[in-house]
C-alpha cells in the first residue's frame, strides 16, 4: 500500500495542472505507463471496505476513502470502476464481484455487499516482504455498519527500537496468533530486538534480513466467495526457523463470511513435532479495537463485546473446546503514544496442536445480541481433525432466534459420514442455519450453506423440524 501511494503521489501533480495547463496526460504517457496507474488505484479499491474506506493496514494510517485524491487520474483513466470509488457510490457504476484475492500479494478482501451497513474483511499472508509491512501474517480486520470493528494498531513511527514502535509492527500489534511471546519471523525490524508491550511484558522479534522472509499462501484451491458467503484459506510461514525455537509451526486461519451476520474464524497452530521433548507452547489469538471500545469481557465464557457509545459494536464469541481458553483484555498505544485503545488476549496452552473457533458477530448502532456457543464432540475425531460447533444468536427488540451448526474437516484422511449436532455430512465444511420465530415457536428459514459436493440433512433420531414457511439455499462448490 505505501509503495502504491508513492508511486501515485510521484505523477498527482501532473494530473493536477492538466486542465490548466491544457494538455492530455494520455498524451504525455504511454499506454503501458497508464495502465499501472489504472493497476495501482485498482488495488486500492479492490482492497478496500464496503463504502471505499481504507482497512488502515499496516503503515497505511490514512483514514477516508481510498481513492479520495486521485480523481484527475481516473478522469485521465475513464474507469467507471475507479469513479464509483472515489464518489461514494454517487457516480460511475459498482464492480461485478464482492470478494477479490491478489495471490502475487497475498492479500483479499470479501464482503457481504456495497451498501454501508454491510460486512467488510481484509486479510493477508504476505510473510512481512517490504520494508513498509508489519509481522502481521493471518491478520483480519473488520468494517460493519460504517465502523472499523477491528483494525491494526496502525504506525505510530518509526522507531523500531523503542517499545511503542516495535509494537505497532509486532505480530501482538495485530487480529492474529502469536506463539510463545514472540512474533513472526519479517523484515520490518531491523535487528533481533525483545521489547515490552504496555502491560510489561516481553515481545522477541527476530529481523528475517533481505531474502529470507517467507511469503504464506491464501490457498486459492479453498475459497469461495460468493453473494451469500465467503470462504478463505490463509498459512503462514512466519513461524519456520525461529532462532528461539526448538520445532517449526504451521498456523492456518479459515474465515467464512455468512451474509448477512456473521463470522466464524478457525485457527489451527500445529507443531512439527521435531522436538521430541517438546514443552509446552503458549498460544495467543489476538482482537485489536479502535478507541473508545470499552470492552467488557464475560468471566464465565470468555465473550467479548465493545461497548461503543454510539454506532456499531461487535460481539466475540469463543468456542471453548477441548483446551480451556483464559481471556484478558490490555490497552496499547493507538497510532501515537497520547491515543490508546483496548484488546483482548485469547490465550491457550498445549503441547500438540491448539484450535481457536471463534465467531464475530457485529451489532448496528443502539442494538445487542446475545450468543452462546457449543462445541459438539465428534465420534473418533478430535478437535484437530475436525472443527464442529453450534451457536445460537438473539438479537434485541426482537424474537428471532438464529441456530447455526458448523463443521469443518482438516484431516482430509478422515473424511466420512458424520453427525454434527442435528445434521450429518459426508463433506468437508458445512454450515445449516436455522431462524425461528420464538413468541410463534416455529421455523420461518432454514439455510444449508455446503460445498465440496457435501450432502447435510437431519439425523435419523431428529427427522427435521416442522416448518411452517421453508426456503433452503443449496450451493455446491465443484
Amino acid at each position: 500500500h505505501s509503495y502504491v501511494r508513492y508511486m501515485l503521489g510521484a505523477t498527482l501533480d501532473i494530473f493536477n495542472y492538466a486542465e490548466i495547463l491544457d494538455f492530455d496526460p494520455n498524451d504525455i504517457f504511454s499506454e503501458d505507463y497508464m495502465n499501472t496507474l489504472e493497476g495501482y488505484l485498482t488495488f486500492l479499491a479492490n482492497l478496500s471496505t464496503s463504502d471505499g474506506q481504507s482497512f488502515r493496514q499496516g503503515d497505511d494510517s490514512g483514514d477516508g476513502n481510498v481513492l479520495k485524491t486521485y480523481r484527475s487520474i481516473i478522469d485521465a483513466l475513464g474507469n467507471d470502476n475507479l469513479l464509483w470509488t472515489y464518489s461514494g457510490k454517487k457516480e460511475g457504476t459498482a464492480p461485478d464481484f464482492l470478494g477479490y484475492a491478489y495471490d502475487i500479494g497475498q492479500k483479499a478482501v470479501m464482503r457481504t455487499g456495497f451498501d454501508d451497513k454491510d460486512m467488510s474483511i481484509y486479510i493477508n499472508a504476505d510473510g512481512s516482504v517490504g520494508s513498509h509491512s508489519h509481522n502481521d501474517d493471518l491478520a483480519l480486520n473488520l468494517y460493519a455498519y460504517g465502523k472499523m470493528l477491528l483494525s491494526d494498531r496502525r504506525q505510530q513511527n518509526y522507531n523500531y527500537n523503542s517499545n511503542n514502535g516495535a509494537l505497532f509492527y509486532s505480530t501482538r500489534g495485530h487480529n492474529t496468533i502469536e506463539i510463545n511471546s514472540t512474533s513472526m519471523i519479517g523484515k520490518s525490524a531491523t535487528s533481533d530486538k525483545v521489547i515490552k508491550d504496555p502491560d510489561g511484558n516481553e515481545i522477541t522479534i527476530y529481523y528475517a534480513g533481505t531474502g529470507k522472509y517467507k511469503s504464506g499462501t491464501l490457498h486459492p484451491e479453498n475459497r469461495e466467495f460468493n453473494s451469500l458467503y465467503h470462504f478463505i484459506q490463509a498459512e503462514t510461514l512466519g513461524y519456520t526457523g525461529v532462532p528461539v525455537f526448538d520445532e517449526n509451526f504451521k498456523a492456518v486461519r479459515e474465515v467464512l463470511m455468512v451474509a448477512p451476520s456473521y463470522v466464524i474464524v478457525t485457527d489451527i497452530i500445529t507443531p512439527d513435532g521435531s522436538d521430541d521433548d517438546a514443552d509446552e507452547n503458549t498460544y495467543a489469538q489476538y482482537w485489536h479495537m479502535i478507541p473508545n471500545a470499552n470492552v467488557t469481557i464475560d468471566e464465565v465464557n470468555s465473550l467479548v463485546k465493545t461497548n461503543f457509545a454510539s454506532g456499531a459494536n461487535l460481539t466475540i464469541a469463543p468456542v471453548i473446546g477441548e483446551l480451556p481458553i483464559i481471556a484478558s483484555k490490555h490497552t496499547a498505544w493507538y497510532n501515537s503514544g497520547s491515543i490508546v485503545s483496548d484488546y483482548v488476549r485469547l490465550e491457550k496452552k498445549t503441547d500438540a496442536t491448539a484450535v481457536y473457533n471463534t465467531v464475530l458477530y457485529p451489532t448496528p448502532g443502539g442494538k445487542d445480541v446475545e450468543i452462546e456457543t457449543s462445541s459438539i464432540l465428534l465420534e473418533g475425531m478430535s478437535e484437530s481433525d475436525a472443527s464442529a460447533f453450534s451457536f445460537e444468536a438473539m438479537e434485541d427488540g426482537t424474537d428471532i432466534k438464529t441456530k447455526v451448526w458448523y463443521y469443518n474437516l482438516e484431516d482430509l484422511n478422515k473424511k466420512r459420514n458424520v453427525i454434527f449436532g442435528d445434521y450429518q455430512t459426508d463433506g468437508e465444511v458445512a454450515l445449516v442455519e436455522v431462524t425461528s420465530h420464538m413468541a410463534q415457536d416455529r421455523t420461518s428459514l432454514l439455510r444449508s450453506l455446503y460445498w465440496l459436493k457435501l450432502q447435510v440433512g437431519p439425523t435419523a433420531s431428529r427427522p427435521g423440524p416442522m416448518l411452517l414457511k421453508q426456503a433452503i439455499i443449496s450451493l455446491i462448490w465443484e
